[in-house]
C-alpha cells in the first residue's frame, strides 16, 4: 500500500521492463534501508521522480549497477552520504539529473563504464574528494559546463580531484580549466 521503505534488489533483473514495470505507489527508499542493488540489471529503460522518490534515502550502493537497458535518470540525493558505484557498468545510460546534490555526499566511483553517458545535469554542490566521470567520452559542453559550475569551492581546504575522459578534457576551454583551480580542484583527464 505504498509503505514499503527497503528495496534491496526489488526492481534487480532483466525481467523488469517498461511492459511489466507499472508500480501502484511511489517508490520512495527509507532513510534506514541500504537499498542495495535496487534496479541492478534492470531492463526499465527510464526512471524519474514520477515513479521514484530518492529523498529521504542516505544510502544506495550499486542501484543502478550493470542496467544495461537504462536510458535516463533523474534522482533527488539530498540524503545521501556517499554515492558509491551508484550507476557504474550502466552502458545505455545517456541522461542522469542529480538534484540537490549534498555538498557532504563523498562520491566513490558512480560511473565507470557509462561511456554513452551524454547529458548530465546537477543542482546542489559536488563535494567531497573526488568526481570521476573518465569513462565518459561523450558529456555535452553544457554537461561539462555544469559540473564545473557546481563544484565545491575547496578554497583553504585540501584539494579535490576531477577526473574527465581524455576526449572531453581535451575540449576544456582554458577559461574552464582555470575555474576548475580556482575551486582547488585538481583536473585530470
Amino acid at each position: 500500500n505504498g509503505n514499503r521503505t527497503e528495496y534491496s534488489m526489488l526492481f534487480a533483473g532483466p525481467g523488469w521492463t517498461p511492459q511489466t514495470f507499472k508500480p501502484k505507489y511511489l517508490i520512495r527508499p527509507g532513510s534506514a534501508g541500504n537499498h542495495y542493488m535496487m534496479f541492478a540489471r534492470t531492463g526499465i529503460e527510464v526512471l524519474d521522480e514520477t515513479v521514484l522518490d530518492t529523498s529521504q534515502a542516505t544510502a544506495f550502493a550499486m542501484s543502478f549497477y550493470n542496467s544495461n537497458k537504462l536510458r535516463s535518470v533523474t534522482i533527488d540525493i539530498r540524503s545521501l552520504k556517499a554515492f558509491a558505484d551508484v550507476f557504474n557498468f550502466g552502458g545505455a545510460l545517456e541522461t542522469v539529473a542529480l538534484k540537490n546534490v549534498p555538498e557532504t555526499c563523498n562520491f566513490t566511483g558512480g560511473f565507470s563504464g557509462c561511456n554513452k553517458l551524454t547529458n548530465f545535469t546537477v543542482t546542489g554542490t559536488i563535494g567531497g574528494t573526488a568526481f570521476n566521470l573518465s569513462s565518459c567520452s561523450m558529456l555535452t559542453d553544457a554537461s561539462v559546463q555544469c559540473i564545473i559550475d557546481h563544484l565545491k569551492d575547496r578554497t583553504g581546504t585540501t584539494a579535490a580531484t576531477l577526473t574527465f575522459h581524455k576526449t572531453v578534457g581535451g575540449k576544456l576551454t582554458q577559461a574552464q580549466k582555470d575555474a576548475i583551480s580556482a575551486k582547488n580542484w585538481t583536473l585530470a583527464y
